[in-house]
């Protein structure tokens, strides 16, 4: 009987041990579950609020060139947002030597530059960094560029 006794134990203890074995690897995968749920939220709240910010600044009549950051407030508190507005050159295709002047001149762009909006939505989650961003054009009358000093100087009466 001492034999059955001693045999039931150990089977116990080899049972307990396996069964502790696959629950601590229960909890992990639950906890990157919970982990990778709480990303994808934070991806979703991202994009609404990406698009929340380019199309604040869409809607405003004229933009000026410059950068601009700042965050939420609220439940969204844990998100910084950031934008920048540029001048983006246009490149000109070479036109070829047989076209007719006058299409030469039709062809030809009145300004060589659009706008660009580019917007950054940044956060933390679990001492990682995330960051997502959207790019836009805009129409260069939409845009204000400072003048360059040669310009300016350039342009002031009286002065050579």
């Amino acid at each position: 009987m001492r034999k059955t006794a001693g045999y039931i134990m150990v089977e116990t203890l080899v049972a307990m041990a396996v069964l502790s074995i696959g629950l601590v690897g229960v909890h992990k995968a639950l906890r990157e579950g919970i982990k990778t749920r709480g990303i994808a939220r934070d991806a979703t709240h991202a994009r609404f609020l990406l698009d929340q910010k380019v199309a604040e600044l869409e809607l405003r009549p004229f933009l000026f060139e410059g950068t601009e950051s700042g965050s939420w407030k609220g439940e969204f508190s844990r998100f910084e947002w950031r934008y920048r507005i540029e001048k983006v050159e246009l490149p000109l295709p070479p036109l070829p030597e047989y076209i007719d002047s006058q299409l030469v001149i039709d062809l030809e762009m009145p300004v060589s530059y659009l706008g660009r909006i580019s917007a950054t939505i940044s956060w933390v989650r679990s001492g990682q960094r995330f960051t997502r961003t959207a790019e836009t054009l805009i129409a260069p009358e939409r845009l204000i560029v400072p003048l360059e000093e040669e310009e300016i100087s350039d342009e002031t009466p009286g002065r050579r």
